[in-house]
């Protein structure tokens, strides 16, 4: 109920609701919105979130460990730790032996005498499963590396071959921060890159977001800048400089048309408008008139075309985008990219939530994002995955970290896993049947404890050989692709 003043550049320390004036929040931290949001009288607002612009005063709902970012973080340690139940093949079947094998070597005492019940204790390979089983997953953690894919720990590589649903987060992780300006429309007197100049040159002392993608803009055309007098930023709707004599007012709808004094927009601009609905819109006015509009839409990761295509071919259940963002601009991306469903305008509980009702539908998930709005979801996923870049709470949670900042390895990070799976099922039958093939022939043919770890030396050597091989093929594939490239 208290009454809680921030200004520019303070962190929000409250849950609450606007009260009076306006302000340009940051929330991408907990929302994963990549444009900073204008806020006004009666709009909520959350802790943690940043002014970057204005002055507030918010109503207090939630505060301490009541508000959202505390929440957020008891739900992270409440989340079931799942990847502790994920286990090699291998290592359960060695402890489910352990107790038959003391009966069975019990029972024998009496029947074939001391030496091949002892015998039978050395020939059994519980332990040699575990070490072989872990050697091969490790010669394939190394390959995996070096593709750019860190993994934290080689059960996720059991539980790849698993996934048949793929959720990514779309801010950072599909698309990147800043967004990308597609296009300039003018509707009046200037042409396009008059327009841009002027926006520009307005645009270059702030920071944030949209600001940098019309700068850069600039900057790829070499445009040069002119001098920029008497600059106003106007409560976060947008600002207000002199360019050579002329005024000069770039930013939202709301804020050109309370300059200009108008009451509707030009038609050319509301009809792009309504053309590309979920793109952001930046509107240019020079001397009390519109003169245009820049358009801006998220900036695709180059990679991510082609890697959706490769994970549809391996025939996913569902790809889907789950996102903060609100559902135009989200469902756009999708549309794009041909993806199964979207999940918009979602909290970071939420997103855990999701995966859990999935789950509960017998799907195996794998989740990818990058934010501490993503960090209950990574947690409650069957493998998480995410960017060298996220933040670190994501980097803690994530099982497989992609160390190039970038997704392009993530099919190839499959078809390993898949190719582990199948060399792991392999030497597992292959220890079943050394171990079944003992505990028949030790008691029949007497085999004492001399002969029976010749036996297993013997196999043993076998299996060694079987993972140099693999080591051999691995190195092989390393210098061709070196070759290749």
């Amino acid at each position: 109920g208290d009454v809680v003043l921030v200004t520019t550049g303070e962190v929000i320390p409250v849950d609450g609701t606007i009260s009076s004036g306006m302000a340009l929040v940051d929330q991408q931290a907990l929302t994963g919105e990549a444009n900073p949001q204008e806020k006004h009288p009666g709009d909520k607002v959350l802790a943690a979130t940043i002014i970057l612009s204005g002055r507030i005063g918010i109503v207090a709902q939630y505060s301490g460990e009541e508000n959202s970012v505390n929440q957020l973080n008891k739900l992270l340690h409440q989340t079931e730790e799942y990847k502790t139940q994920l286990q090699l093949k291998g290592e359960a079947w060695s402890e489910r032996m352990a107790f038959p094998v003391l009966l069975v070597s019990a029972l024998m005492v009496p029947v074939t005498g001391t030496a091949s019940a002892i015998a039978l204790l050395f020939s059994v390979p519980m332990d040699t499963v575990r070490s072989m089983l872990s050697m091969q997953t490790l010669v394939h953690m190394r390959q995996t590396n070096a593709q750019g894919a860190f993994i934290k720990d080689g059960r996720v590589l059991e539980e790849l071959p698993r996934i048949d649903t793929i959720l990514f987060d779309k801010t950072g992780t599909l698309t990147q921060t800043r967004p990308d300006l597609a296009a300039i429309i003018p509707c009046a007197d200037y042409d396009e890159e008059t327009l841009l100049l002027y926006a520009a040159a307005a645009e270059q002392r702030l920071d944030h977001p949209i600001a940098q993608a019309i700068t850069a803009k600039a900057t790829q055309l070499q445009l040069e800048l002119p001098a920029v007098s008497h600059s106003k930023y106007d409560l976060g709707l947008g600002v207000a400089v002199t360019i050579d004599g002329h005024q000069v007012f770039v930013g939202s709808q709301r804020f050109i048309l309370q300059q200009t004094n108008s009451l509707t927009l030009p038609e050319a601009i509301q009809a792009a408008m309504q053309k590309a609905a979920g793109h952001s819109f930046v509107l240019i006015a020079i001397d009390n008139k519109i003169q245009g509009v820049l358009e801006l839409y998220p900036h695709l990761r180059p990679e991510i075309p082609t890697l959706i295509k490769s994970l549809k071919r391996r025939g996913f259940e569902q790809l889907s985008i789950v996102s903060g963002d609100q559902k135009a601009p989200t469902q756009r991306l999708a549309d794009t990219l041909q993806m199964d469903k979207v999940y918009a305008e979602v909290q970071p509980h939420e997103k855990a939530d999701i995966i859990r009702q999935l789950q509960a539908k017998g799907r195996h998930v794998c989740f990818i994002g990058d934010g501490i709005n993503d960090a209950i979801a990574l947690k409650q996923a069957n493998v998480s995955i995410c960017l060298q870049g996220a933040s670190p709470i994501a980097n803690e949670m994530a099982q497989i970290i992609m160390t190039n900042d970038s997704l392009a390895a993530l099919d190839d990070l499959f078809s390993m896993a898949t190719s582990l799976h199948d060399k792991l099922g392999d030497s597992l039958k292959f220890w079943v049947s050394f171990a079944a093939a003992n505990a028949l022939a030790i008691p029949l043919l007497g085999f004492g404890p001399f002969q029976s770890s010749l036996f297993y030396t013997v196999a043993y050597a076998g299996g060694m050989l079987r993972v140099s091989e693999q080591k051999s093929v691995l190195r092989l594939k390393d210098k061709a692709d070196s070759i290749e490239h």
